[in-house]
């Protein structure tokens, strides 16, 4: 396909400043275990995978990104410029699959120019794409850049928790994600998280002597839950929230805090509601769940979840496994 010439009405550019050194932020853009969780992901929900990515001039990307509603995009381009740390240049172009498998849309012609100059502890980058055929386009694009890019600042949040030397706002909340590939249909895993007999198989179960006990379990929008573990020494605590959306078999949200009796003044709990999102996707014969954890009181809350999660998933691993022998 033919390129209109370079103007300001078929070109977007979009500018962002990233707390984070010049030589961290290129490697963002180059490092494929970075790029899969923000390139191309305007929506948080969509699954991204590089199917191929040779980084080298002339090298090829081909980058599978499929969407909630079952579509796929498929993207594809050639880098034509490769100056660590301070610039890339690739080609842009991609197609577009319904979840039936019919082709409904397509672009090629553009070009990406991305630049990064120092700002001290800081890097400003300044993307530039060219060669839209038309402003709709071009519009489209100008709104993903803006939505990829904070995907990019949540990526580096992630990676600053896990003990990198990224800079982020220490007053920003906490959130955290897990992704797990299930080898159970996503119905049975809905189940695992909506029936209770079920939950308490692994919910709350990061630690083996843990026994938790649902005393209320209402899953629809606007119904409680109470979840009561028993702790050595006669403590008590309770988990509790209300579900906020329930959409079997794809997507839970509900919100989440603690509390324990006797109180204590020196143990930190979330007591305050956070926010829990599960999102199930198909998989052919397994299911791949995208968990979402947000607005934790803080560092240490965020620390103490991801392994309580991380722990209790192990355990929900086994469980379907176990169900699936039956």
């Amino acid at each position: 396909m033919s390129s209109p010439a370079a103007s300001p009405a078929n070109s977007l550019e979009v500018r962002r400043v990233f707390r984070v050194p010049r030589e961290k932020m290129f490697a963002m853009w180059t490092e494929t275990s970075h790029l899969e969780h923000w390139m191309c992901r305007p929506d948080p929900r969509n699954v991204v995978k590089y199917r191929q990515h040779e980084f080298r001039v002339g090298g090829k990307r081909l980058i599978e990104n499929r969407a909630p509603d079952g579509g796929v995009f498929m993207n594809r381009g050639e880098y034509l410029e490769i100056k660590p740390p301070e610039k890339l240049v690739f080609t842009w172009a991609w197609e577009h699959f319904s979840a039936a498998g019919q082709k409904t849309a397509e672009l090629d012609g553009t070009v990406v120019t991305v630049e990064f100059h120092d700002r001290g502890d800081s890097t400003e980058v300044v993307l530039k794409h060219e060669f839209f055929p038309d402003a709709k386009m071009r519009d489209l694009h100008q709104n993903g850049w803006n939505l990829c890019f904070d995907r990019l600042q949540e990526r580096l949040a992630a990676v600053a928790h896990e003990g990198r030397a990224v800079e982020v706002d220490p007053a920003a909340p906490a959130s955290l994600e897990i992704r797990r590939l299930f080898k159970a249909p996503r119905e049975r895993v809905f189940a695992a998280w909506t029936q209770r007999e079920q939950l308490e198989r692994w919910m709350c179960k990061d630690e083996p002597t843990q026994d938790a006990k649902y005393v209320e379990l209402d899953v629809r929008p606007g119904g409680r839950y109470v979840i009561e573990i028993q702790a050595p020494g006669g403590v008590l605590y309770r988990g509790h929230g209300t579900f906020l959306e329930v959409t079997p078999p794809e997507k839970l949200v509900f919100t989440w805090a603690w509390s324990r009796s006797p109180e204590s003044e020196t143990e930190e709990l979330q007591t305050t509601d956070s926010v829990v999102t599960v999102e199930l996707f198909e998989r052919g014969s397994s299911t791949e769940m995208i968990f979402r954890h947000e607005k934790l009181s803080g560092e240490a809350s965020r620390k103490s979840h991801q392994k309580g999660w991380e722990g209790c998933f192990e355990v929900l691993t086994r469980v379907l496994e176990a169900s699936a022998t039956r």
